[in-house]
């Protein structure tokens, strides 16, 4: 017997494989909360550290050069630990705010999950 006969059960991962592809809701969300405070910051700046969990990765992309002086320029004042909790505390909504928008199947997944119920 094949293992492909005897599987009963698939797990995908849903964001960039069922969902959002390129994994764009965390991406636009993190360019709004940026915007939002007068900083704009890049899509590559944004996906720089993804992965890491949310608080670390605000304090990595505060942490850069530019976006510190940029931020710097804006704000009068250099980015703060308070500043960063504020991003983290509206990346939460934003995230699932953008979530939502970006929740169309990915071509192809609603039949590879067909062809699979089918088997």
């Amino acid at each position: 017997m094949r293992i492909a006969d005897r599987l009963d059960l698939e797990i995908f991962d849903w964001a960039g494989t069922m969902v959002d592809f390129g994994c764009r809701a965390p991406v636009l969300a993190l360019l709004e909360v940026f915007a939002q405070r007068g900083v704009p910051i890049t899509e590559g700046e944004a996906r720089a550290d993804m992965g890491k969990a949310k608080a670390a990765h605000v304090d990595a992309l505060l942490a850069m050069p530019r976006v510190a002086t940029a931020w710097q320029a804006a704000r009068g004042v250099a980015p703060s630990a308070a500043d960063s909790a504020a991003i983290v505390s509206d990346l939460g909504p934003m995230m699932a705010e953008q979530a939502g928008r970006m929740a169309t199947l990915i071509d192809g997944a609603r039949a590879t999950v067909e062809g699979l119920r089918a088997r």
